[in-house]
């Protein structure tokens, strides 16, 4: 972090990088700078060169852009852009995956680039002798009040923030790298689409407790979910190139095939059982969809191919899916669409069929469902849009899927776990474009008119973002004026 920071900051070429006492070892950096991209625009496989170096890319523009204003017009930024002004959040995100030997430092070791850039005026001075807690809650603060927008909530969640027991739910653990970490290809990253504004068009509200350890919200409860099905966890699913390439011995091989085989098992049978959950409704609750089709939008996030052509071919490859998946015998039904024209068995019949399906390793029937056609590309679709997510159900008959942690172990593979739960409420909240997912807590007040504590039952501890059918484009939000309500986060 300290050496982000250093680089960014210097002026002209005078960085240089040393690989040992020779001088013919020596290279500028900003010739190392040139040189990887010239790699990245060669498609360079083996290292993700364009990652290592976006934290010191971004401060550059920013301090730039702030030495010499007159650049902006070269880089043509329209209004609006995240780049064009020094933001908080932005930064924040590309140095989550930046390693630190104290964790403090994800904070302190950009100081020098935030006084550069004007954003240390938001910012209390470093000051070690605070606990790692309140140093990421007072940048947080920081990020909100500097940046004016509430984004940074969807970075709340992770992996290993039960690490932190003691940080605040919708203060990000700036030592995890987090889902971002991964290169921005986690499935599980809020999703920012315009078309999404499930609070209406309006603008954030907040404000923070007098201790700054409760951040109060502008927004409505209008939800509760009420049944959660089983996550999808496909490991597989998230290898690169480089990864692939770095398998070397037969037994890595072996073992990567093993994984491969075990995560189409997992996402077959999981996948399945989301359809048998979907098979409760008859018509979805609020809308004059099928239940068949609310369900493909809710696994898909709402995402369609940008040609009309490709949306019409992806429906009717999900309604081959959903049948086989739906199907009373659907090992039956994969192995006629995948196997049974290849061996030239006769469609109709069953009993040979089933011979051989009972025959065959468990794993190869999702094997097969994954390359099946007509229906497998909306397969491959589904497992990629759902990994490391899970599938819940509302009170009133609402679906959607939420994010997933991912435990690992020495000695098992990692799985997924549900981070929502029954009882959990979901909100639509001012100045957010995702419903979010929040857990009642009874946390005691001191009313000062009756000298007794009391329970508070409009706090709540922030999950996760998620995506629910239905309530996705302001659907929740009408008569808001009159229905809003003063939601505290703790």
């Amino acid at each position: 972090m300290w050496t982000v920071q250093e680089v960014a900051l210097a002026r002209g070429d005078n960085v240089i990088v040393y690989n040992g006492p020779d001088p013919s070892d020596q290279i500028p950096w900003i010739v190392l700078i040139a040189g990887i991209d010239a790699l990245v625009v060669c498609n360079y496989e083996w290292v993700d060169l364009s990652k290592t170096v976006k934290l010191h890319k971004h401060l550059l523009t920013m301090i730039i852009l702030k030495r010499y204003p007159i650049m902006k017009q070269v880089y043509k930024m329209k209004e609006g852009d995240l780049v064009q002004e020094a933001m908080v959040w932005p930064i924040m995100c590309d140095a989550r995956e930046k390693e630190a030997t104290d964790a403090k430092d994800k904070v302190f070791a950009l100081y020098g680039v935030f006084q550069e850039t004007g954003i240390a005026e938001a910012l209390p001075p470093p000051d070690y002798s605070k606990s790692v807690e309140d140093i990421y809650r007072e940048l947080t603060i920081a990020c909100i009040e500097s940046d004016k927008w509430l984004y940074v909530l969807f970075d709340a969640p992770s992996d290993l923030r039960y690490l932190r027991p003691n940080l605040a739910s919708w203060v990000p653990d700036w030592s995890d790298p987090g889902w971002r970490g991964k290169g921005n290809a986690d499935s599980r990253i809020a999703v920012s689409r315009d078309r999404f504004c499930a609070a209406g068009p309006v603008e954030p509200v907040w404000t923070f407790s007098a201790d700054g350890r409760q951040l109060h919200l502008h927004g409505k409860i209008v939800d509760e979910i009420i049944f959660c099905g089983e996550p999808i966890c496909c490991l597989a699913d998230g290898r690169t190139i480089a990864d692939l390439k770095s398998i070397r011995s037969d037994a890595s091989k072996t073992a990567a095939t093993d994984q491969f085989k075990l995560d189409l098992q997992e996402a077959y049978t999981t996948l399945k059982s989301w359809v048998g959950i979907c098979s409760w409704y008859d018509k979805y609750p609020g809308t004059s969809e099928s239940a068949a089709q609310a369900f493909r939008r809710t696994l898909m996030q709402d995402f369609e191919a940008d040609k009309d052509n490709d949306s019409l071919a992806q429906a009717r490859d999900f309604d081959a899916w959903f049948k086989i998946m739906s199907s009373s015998s659907p090992d039956v039904e994969i192995f006629r669409a995948h196997y049974a024209s290849r061996l030239g068995v006769g469609y109709k019949d069953d009993a040979f069929v089933e011979g051989v399906i009972s025959q065959s390793p468990p794993e190869t029937i999702p094997l097969g469902a994954s390359q099946m056609r007509p229906g497998g590309h909306f397969h491959n679709l589904a497992r990629t849009f759902s990994n490391k997510r899970g599938y819940f159900i509302t009170e009133q008959g609402r679906m959607g899927t939420a994010a997933a942690r991912i435990e690992s172990g020495q000695h098992r593979r990692s799985k997924a776990v549900n981070l929502v739960q029954a009882g959990d409420k979901v909100a639509v909240v001012a100045g957010l474009a995702m419903p979010m997912v929040l857990r009642p807590v009874a946390c005691k007040e001191y009313n000062p008119a009756s000298g007794i504590q009391y329970s508070s039952g409009r706090m709540y501890t922030l999950v996760t973002h998620a995506y629910v059918h239905g309530i996705m484009y302001g659907e929740a939000w009408e008569d808001q004026s009159r229905q809003l309500e003063d939601i505290v986060l703790v």
